[in-house]
This record gives C-alpha cells, structure tokens and sequence, in this order.
C-alpha cells in the first residue's frame, strides 16, 4: 500500500473494530431450494435488462417461498430500488437496513445500504458501512469510490486518496477519475487534477470504462443479481493445439483440375444458396470452362457447382461478399483484370447479374481489391475499389438500384499503384476511414471527415504513408476500445501502430518473419477471449498462399480455406485446444415495415462482448487482410462459460444496443450467446432522438402529453452545408384536461430527455385564458417552411367548420380518421423504406364543407386547425436522401374555388412539429367561395383532425394569467417506458421509468442537479442542460378556476441530438443563446455546469 492508501485504511480499521466479529466471513448457506433456482436467475436477466417492476415481482415470490434465502432478499432490495417509483428507495433501505442488522457480516447488504445512505444524506452511516465492506473486501474499487464520497465533504484529502486507491484499482473507473480530479482541483493540487481529468476525457469511447451511478449495472458486483444455481465455469483449457493439420478439402462427387500457379484463387466464403451453411468461392481456381470454383456445402463435404451462375465468369482473382441489395441474401462482386461484375441473389440460389443496371463495373481495370462498407454511414453499403493501374474509386450506393462514382468529390482516386484497401476507424472518430496500401510508399490514407469530404495529408499518418508496407488488417488487441492497425512490411516485420506523447502514430515490432506473410489476420485462436495476430506460419501453412478466416463451425471458431501454390484448396480445422465459441451475425434492416438506418449486415458495427471481468471487442469489418471480403457470422471465445455476461452493439448509424442471455426486445426471448449458438441480432428500430418530452399532472398523476421545442433544433442537416435555422420558442396548447392542480395546490410538468439529445431549457412559464363557456383557443404554432411564419399567438374562436367529406390520392373515404382527435390518424400511402419519414408516393387529403368558407374580414380569419404527428428523419437521413436526390417535400395547401378551380394557398407550408399535437395556419388568402381544401405531402404526417375555425378577437371577458414557475427541480428521473401505437404514435408510461437505456450522453458540461429556477425564469440564455435520462419538474402555483382554464405552455429553448451528421453532434457546446445571453447570465449559466457527462 501506499503512504496515502495506508493512512485511509488506517481510518478503516478505527471505524469498523467496534462491534463486528466475522466481517469478511462468507455469508452463511440460507436453505436455498432448488426449484427456486430458476425463477431467480430469470429475475436477474430482467434486472439485467432494466425490467425491474417484473423482477420484484418474481423475487417476491422466491422470498415468500423462502425467507431464509438472503441472497435473493437482497436482489430484491437491488431490484425495488432500481424500479423507482414512489417510495420505492426508502422502502429499500428499510430491506437493506433490516438485512444487515441481521447479517452484518454480508457485504452486498452493507454495500448496498451505505449507497442508499449516501444518497439520503446519511454521510456517516454511509462510512461506517462502507469501512466494514472494505475491511472485508479492500479489492473492490466501487466501494472505494463511495467511501470517496462518504469523506468528501469532511475529509477532501482523505476522499482523494480514496479515489486515487479505486482507480489504481480499476483504471477504466471514469467516475473516479472525474471525482479525483475535482477533489484535487479543490485542494490545489493541478497537476492530480489534470492528469486526472485528462483520463476521464480519454475514456469517453472506451467500453471497458465504467461510470458508477446509484442504478443497476453501475455500483459494481456487490449490487448485481446473485442467483443461486449458476453452473460453474471451467477455466482450463481444453488439452491439445489450436489448430488442427492442413487437410485438403473434402470434394463430393469428381475430382476437380485445379489451376496451380499465378493470381487469383483467392478464397472467400458466404451463404451462396440460402441454405444457411457457409459456402466456397475460389476465383480462378479450375482449368475448366467454367474457372471459378464454387463449392457449396453439403452433407459430406462440399459439391462443385460448375454451372453456377458466379462460376463461369472469367478474369476475377477475388470476390467480396455482402448483402447489398437489402433483402438478406448475401450478394457478391467480383473483380479482377476488367471490368468487375456485380451479382445479386434474388433467391436462395438464384443469382443475377446486375453490373449495368447497377453502373458498378469500376471501368477497364486491373482490381486488386475491393471493400463493401457504408463508406458516408448514411445507411446503405458503398464498393471501394483499389486499382493496380488506374485510380481508386468509390462507387456510391444511391438507393435506387444504381450506384455513382464519387472519386472525384472526395478526392481519394490516387495514381495507379494501389494492391490493398483498409476500412477501419484509424483515427477514432467513429467513422470509417481508408488506408489503400500501394506498391510502393507513399500510401494513402484518407480520413472520413463525412459529408464525402475526407483529409488526405494528416501529419499523425505521415509513417504510416511512408512505410514499406505489404499488408493491413485492424483489431482490438487489448481490449481497450480502440481498433489498432497492425501491418506487414516487405521486410516480414509484423507491425502495431501506436500514438506516440504528440498523437504521431508509430511502430512497434510484433513479430518478424523472414520474408511478409501472405494474409494477416486478428482473432481469438484459443477461446479465451483474448485477440491475437494470426499469420500463415501460425495456421501450419507455408508461402505461396491464399488463404481466409472461415466460420465452418460456430463453437470451435475461426478456421482457415487455404489454396496453395499447388492449386488444392487446403483446410485447416480449429484444433482441440480451444475454449467453445458463440457467434453473432447482425442485420441492420430485418422488419421490412421499418425504414433503414444500418446497413442490412451490419458492416462497420462495433460488438463489445463481456465474459465475466473481461472484454472482447470487435469490428464487424474484414478480420484479415484481404484481398476480397467473406459474409460469416463473427465468433466470440467463451473461456470456459457457457455463454457472454451480455454483448454491446455500436452500430454504424450510432445507435447503441444491449443484449443479455435470453432476455430479448419486450422481456421476449432474446439471443442465447451460448456455446455452439449462432444468434441473428437486429437493431431494434427505436426512436433515438426526437425533442424534450412533456409529461402534465392531470390532478392524480403525471401523464404524457407531446413533446416540444421541435422548431428549436440545433445542427440539424438538411443537405451538406445546409442546416436548420431553429426557432428558440414554441407556444404549445396544452390538451383539455391534461394539466389541473394536485393535492397541494400546485400545477405541475415534467420537461425530460428519454433520448440520446441534449435539451438547452431557457425558460418556462404557463399562460392561462379564462374564457366564456363557448369559446375555444388554439395557438398559431406549427414547424413553418414557407410563408408566414408561426407567431406563437392565441387563436380565439367560437365558430368550427369541421369537413362532411374527406378523400385520400386513393379515392377512400376518410372522414371518420379527420374528424376526431383520436389518434387515429388517416391512412398513409405506402412508406419509402428507404428514408425514414418520407413516403413511397404522395399523400393527399381532400376535405370538403358544407358551406364555403368565410374569408377573412378584418379580425375575423379563417384558420386551419391540423391535430397530427409527424415522423421526423434524422440528419443521417436527410444526407442519404440527398445522395439520392430523394425530396421531403412538407405539406402543401389548395383551395377550390367557387369556379371549381383548385388555387395554391401555400406551397411547403410546414407540419405539426412533432408529436401529437394541435398546429394551426392562417386561411387569410382564400378564393372566393372556397368549399374544400386540399394537403398534399409525401412526408410521413399522420393527420388526425382537421378543422377550419373562424378566428376573433379575444371575447371582452376573457381574463389571461402569467404564471411564472414557482419550483424547478432538475434531477436523473430515468427513462418512462415508450409505447408504441398503431401510426407511430408515440406513448409514455411515467409510472414505468428504468434508471439506463442504451443511449449515450453528448460530451461535455452539464448542469448540476438539484434547483434550478433561477435558469428557468427568464429567457437569457442560461439554460439547464437536459442529457438522456434527465428532465425538470416545473411547478407554478395555481390560480382561482385553474381547471376549467385553457393553458399555454411558453417554452424558449432548444435541443441538439447526436446523429452522426449533426453538426457539433459528439458534444453539448455551443451553448445556444449567445445572442441574449449578458454578463449576468454567462456567470450563471457558467457556474451552475457544474457536472461532466460524456458516453455511457
């Protein structure tokens, strides 16, 4: 220990020596019966799972059944706890109290409780407690954290030594690392704090590192679910080699005349006939007619398909396989001298050539290799094309069958010279970038900076470019989160590439070989999760060779397809010196109701598997060095378990997703992640970012209403180098009924983030009309493209004009969808799958009236009320429909006038700015004798009621109120539960709120919790901060005759989500709202950020 350490435990030792006994002891066996088993392990994949209301229920049960079972009478402390609702923490501390007072020798119950003491404000109670876990347990860095915390307010220097003993622990410890760095801060000490917080920020990205919250998954393994039965894990390794011998390929029926010598028979495998078993494709591998070799799987081996479609085309040396057409059948390119050929599979089996349809020859050249990866992220797989004698290419997919050569747009064509082509994240930013290894040095490293724009000269390259290099590959080999670049030189020096102190990437030798290997590869060869660098010499074969990872059998992990110099193709088998494996295969696009974000294999994910303490992290993208590209599931070691503590998904479109054994989307069925497993995992096609959402407490409970601030987003792209300019207000009628006083008098709203955004709120306040019994209000509010702009100002009006005839481009009848606020909105046409929110074809609304419509006299103007929803597209979106010249056209207005002909009110108009909601326009240009109208649109707005009202002057007794608010409160008030209705129309469950979700925070400083009225009250810019899993309970205090009120939400603000192509998306700053922020309001707003937040 430490003289710093040795001082802190010394404080241990004098608080915990009186009265304990057997602190330390293992807890005492408690008469578990075994058919309990099971129900408390399922209760610990619903905690895992964040399903806590079904957890407590199950572990209620358990303890009824068995009171003496103190491990689950703990879970089911962990789960009441995690489940917040009312009363809920108390009611857990009470458990825990009880718990140790009659076990204090268990160290879950101690550490538990002195969590729930902390954030009671029990300091002392909370030290005590934490100074018996440690002196029973002094290796757990969380406790060590919290005894931290315990100290910090009366003891700094001894907190920071805390601190500095839980990070020594577990270096990944964020937390700590933040907390060390501010403690030091306070005491002076700049160099601990800047060292410290340096390690925070570095650990952003990292999925090793670990934030430590008071909620499940985040206090460490004392306030885990600890179900009994549990199999134990074999952690020795099975007896025998990693690799088996080189055999040659088991050939059923013929003897095929293989082609020894020259280029190509280059192997690559995938699912060539829709059988779901991995097939063979050697190209140029047979002195036949027929000179490709595709040898599908069978019972006994594999069968030489000479007929196949892919087996007779000539000149290919390779094939790169992906799912590029979106249907689930793998899809292949070949190339080679020529133009290449692409083929997709339109049936198990069935194959077409599709090369010219497609525009994706890549010209009149020698194609050495090729990558198909979502290049722009924008959703969809793009064909990089490296090329010996003339420029690389890269073809970009459009979306509508055809692709476009984007060379020159962004700049990465070259000279001829080019043999290999890496698509990794080399400079982790979280997109792909591209290293095309030459002939000869210089080579080419092109940094996606996105939008098609990349940097080709970055100095932190310049010996990557300058090295004699022959291979490239790309792997996590610590388990860090970052992929490293390992490369083979012409001299056989196997190579990593790391930063040096000024971000310089250099060498550091691995291995060295007399002469460079053939192919190169990273990947866990033993089963125990660990990756390593895995050459020709390491799989038992000798140069000349191509060769290829191959996923023939899931539980034994990678093996290798092999054509040596002689021509026969070789295989070499995994060994019996391995842990089992499970294995993963993604699918970006599954639900074909769903519009896409990933692509459909989910190339360029990032899988982070977790087996007990340790990581395993994956890139779904090529595992070796080419050249080609194969469609397999990607393996994971199991070191002995019978399958992963749980996976985490980073997909390309950054959507985060978590899995656990067994517990699926919903608590169904999820992936098994067991030995032998092969599990389809899809991205579950969740609403990630949208606007703040509103909950109103109607008098009983707090209850959704909409969302609002949908005109103030920040950053939103519309198309490269055109944003959104946001509207810093929105006046949002609140719906009849939704907001009354409680039982103290009080009106109160949630404003809250259950998405991966940040909301910037600048002030609040509710506007109140009195108004006589037949009158009504709206406002005049909605997202406005063209025309006038949205006021914010109240509507009057007692006179409604509702439509006696409603019709769709369809020619149905849809009067009963517009005629009520129902949430049942009219139907849409056909959705364009492609681009979220934008429909296949337009669509058209026409109403009709009884009588013509007024026309504005005066004060006296007609309005459109619209109640409705819309699906917004992301920013990622926007840019692929760009690429696809693919227009989101907002709604536009007609009228028919008294003549029959049909006039233009106003073209793109706008639409309800979100979720459902009341918009309105202004009627004030109509024709004469207008008796219908008209919206056309083919974006994805779910119209419900559509009305025309006759807009007056406020009535003379009408009386308005200003409330300002009298109480905000800004807490982690987790994330409601979201249901999903029929149309997208969003719901939330306030009652039901998990504490995580699988979204991530946008890096940088937040504001504290706890009150913050003095940032609500005045719009000038100050703002509060919101991240996921936030929000501000607002209350005002409520007028005379407040339930029979109309109330206007005022909201000045706005919001920013993390969409890859938001512009300052990874981060909160800027803070918006310079432009009326003053000194007093820059101190304010400065020193209430008080709180860093950034990734998970």
């Amino acid at each position: 220990m430490t003289k710093g350490i040795s001082r802190i435990w010394t404080v241990v030792v004098g608080l915990t020596l009186v009265g304990l006994t057997s602190c330390g002891e293992p807890a005492p066996p408690v008469g578990a019966t075994e058919d309990l088993d099971g129900p408390h392990r399922k209760a610990a994949g619903l905690l895992a799972r964040y399903d806590y209301d079904d957890a407590v229920q199950i572990l209620e049960s358990v303890v009824e059944r068995d009171p003496q079972r103190l491990d689950a009478r703990i879970d089911l402390a962990i789960a009441t706890m995690n489940r917040q609702k009312e009363n809920d923490e108390p009611s857990a501390l009470a458990m825990l109290d009880d718990l140790h007072a009659r076990h204090p020798e268990d160290l879950r119950a101690g550490f538990v409780s002195a969590v729930l003491h902390l954030r009671a404000g029990n300091d002392a109670i909370a030290r005590d407690r934490l100074a018996m876990v440690l002196e029973g347990d002094e290796s757990d860095p969380f406790a060590w954290y919290h005894y931290g915390l315990s100290l910090e307010r009366d003891d700094p220097e001894a907190a920071a030594e805390a601190y500095q003993t839980a990070v020594e622990l577990d270096p990944y410890q964020r937390s700590g690392w933040y907390r060390l760095g501010s403690v030091a801060a306070r005491l002076g000490d700049e160099a601990t704090a800047d060292a410290a917080l340096a390690t925070f920020e570095r650990l952003e990205n990292n999925p090793r590192a670990t934030t430590v919250r008071p909620i499940y998954g985040r206090l460490g393994p004392k306030s885990m679910a600890r179900p009994g039965g549990s199999p134990p894990k074999d952690d020795a390794r099975p007896f025998g080699g990693a690799w088996s011998l080189p055999e040659p390929l088991a050939i059923v029926d013929g003897s095929p005349n293989w082609s020894s010598g020259g280029r190509g028979a280059t192997p690559a495998v995938a699912d060539l006939d829709g059988d779901g078993r991995l097939d063979i494709f050697i190209a140029s591998a047979l002195e036949d007619s027929s000179p490709n070799a595709v040898l599908l799987r069978v019972e006994d081996g594999y069968q030489l398909a000479t007929e196949h479609p892919l087996a007779v085309v000539p000149d290919i040396e390779f094939a790169s396989f992906a799912d590029i057409d979106q249907d689930g059948r793998a899809d292949a390119y070949l190339a080679g001298r020529g133009p290449n050929r692409l083929f997709f599979q339109t049936g198990p089996g069935d194959w077409t050539d599709v090369t010219t349809a497609t525009n994706t020859s890549g010209g009149d050249f020698d194609t050495r290799d090729v990558a198909i990866v979502d290049t722009d992220h924008d959703g969809d797989l793009d064909i990089v094309l490296a090329n010996a004698d003339g420029p690389d290419a890269i073809l970009n997919n459009d979306r509508d069958g055809r692709f476009t050569d984007v060379t020159e747009t962004t700049g990465i064509g070259g000279d001829a010279g080019s043999r290999r082509v890496l698509a990794a994240d080399l400079d982790g930013t979280r997109d792909l970038d591209l290293l095309i290894i030459r002939d000869a040095p210089p080579h080419l490293v092109h940094l996606n900076d996105r939008l098609w724009n990349y940097r080709h000269d970055d100095l932190e390259f310049e010996r990557i470019r300058n090295a004699d290099l022959m291979l490239a590959t790309s792997g996590d080999l610590d388990g860090d989160g970052t992929m490293d670049l390992i490369t083979a030189d012409r001299d056989g020096d196997v190579q990593r590439w790391v930063r040096d102190e000024f971000g310089v990437f250099e060498p550091r030798l691995l291995h060295s070989f007399e002469a460079p290997p053939d192919n190169l590869a990273v990947m866990d060869v033993n089963g125990d999760g660990r990756m390593e660098i895995v050459t020709d010499s390491a799989v038992g074969l000798s140069s000349p060779v191509a060769w290829t990872p191959m996923l023939a059998d899931p539980e034994n992990g990678y093996g290798v397809i092999a054509v040596t110099d002689s021509g026969v193709p070789q295989m070499i088998a995994p060994g019996p010196g391995r842990f089992a494996f499970t294995a993963i295969e993604l699918a970006g696009a599954e639900d074909t109701t769903q519009a896409m974000r990933s692509n459909a294999d989910g190339i360029g994910a990032i899988l982070a598997a977790r087996l007990d303490d340790r990581w395993t992290i994956k890139s779904n993208l090529r595992p070796d060095a080419g050249p080609g590209q194969s469609r397999q599931p990607i393996p994971f070691g199991l070191g002995g378990a019978e399958s992963l503590s749980y996976l985490l998904i980073d997909w390309p479109d950054g959507l985060f997703q978590g899995e656990v054994p067994g517990v699926g989307d919903a608590g169904g069925d999820g992936a098994s992640l067991a030995a032998g497993s092969v599990d389809r995992i899809s991205e579950i096609q969740r609403q990630v970012s949208s606007c703040p959402v509103l909950f109103a407490h109607d008098g009983d409970e707090f209850r959704f209403v909409s969302d609002v601030l949908g005109v103030g987003g920040v950053g939103y792209l519309l198309e490269p180098g055109v944003y959104s300019e946001p509207r810093p207000f929105e006046r949002f009628p609140m719906p009849a009924g939704s907001l009354a006083p409680d039982q103290n008098g009080r009106l109160r709203l949630v404003l809250c983030e259950p998405m991966e955004e940040v909301c910037y709120l600048d002030a609040v306040k509710l506007v109140g009309w009195s108004l006589p019994e037949d009158w009504s209000l709206a406002v005049d509010e909605r997202l406005a493209i063209e025309g006038p702009p949205a006021t914010g100002e109240p509507i009057f009006f007692r006179t409604t004009l509702d439509p006696v005839t409603a019709i769709n481009d369809r020619g149905d009848s849809i009067l009963p969808a517009v005629t009520n606020a129902d949430r049942t909105a009219a139907p849409l046409p056909r959705l364009d799958h492609r681009f979220i929110g934008r429909l296949d074809h337009e669509h058209v609304v026409t109403i009709e009236f009884d009588r013509p419509i007024p026309t504005a006299d005066g004060p006296r103007t007609p309005w459109l009320l619209m109640d409705g929803w819309v699906e917004y597209p992301y920013a990622q979106t926007m840019f692929a429909a760009w690429q696809a010249k693919a227009s989101y056209d907002a709604p536009t207005l007609e009228a028919r006038g008294a003549d029959g002909a049909w006039f233009v009110v106003q073209r793109t108009f706008g639409y309800p700015a979100g979720m459902p909601r009341t918009s309105a326009f202004p009627l004030s240009e109509l024709p004469e004798g207008c008796d219908a109208l008209r919206l056309r649109t083919n974006q994805e707005v779910y119209w419900d009621r559509l009305r025309v009202v006759i807009g007056e002057s406020a009535p003379p007794d009408a009386r308005r109120v200003t409330l300002p608010p009298s109480g905000a409160e800004f807490s982690a008030i987790g994330f409601p539960k979201r249901i999903d209705g029929p149309q997208r129309c969003p719901d939330y469950d306030w009652s039901t709120r998990s504490p995580l979700w699988d979204v991530r925070h946008q890096r940088g400083r937040y504001t504290g919790f706890g009150d913050v009225l003095d940032l609500v009250s005045a719009a000038d810019g100050a703002v509060v901060t919101i991240g996921p899993g936030e929000g501000v309970e607002i209350t005002f205090e409520a007028p005379p005759g407040a339930d029979s009120m109309h109330w206007i939400l005022d909201n000045h603000g706005w919001c920013k989500d993390r969409d890859r192509f938001t512009r300052d998306g990874e981060t909160i700053d800027p803070i918006p709202g310079e432009d009326v922020r003053d000194d007093e309001a820059r101190i304010l707003l400065q020193s209430t950020r008080s709180r860093i937040e950034a990734g998970r």
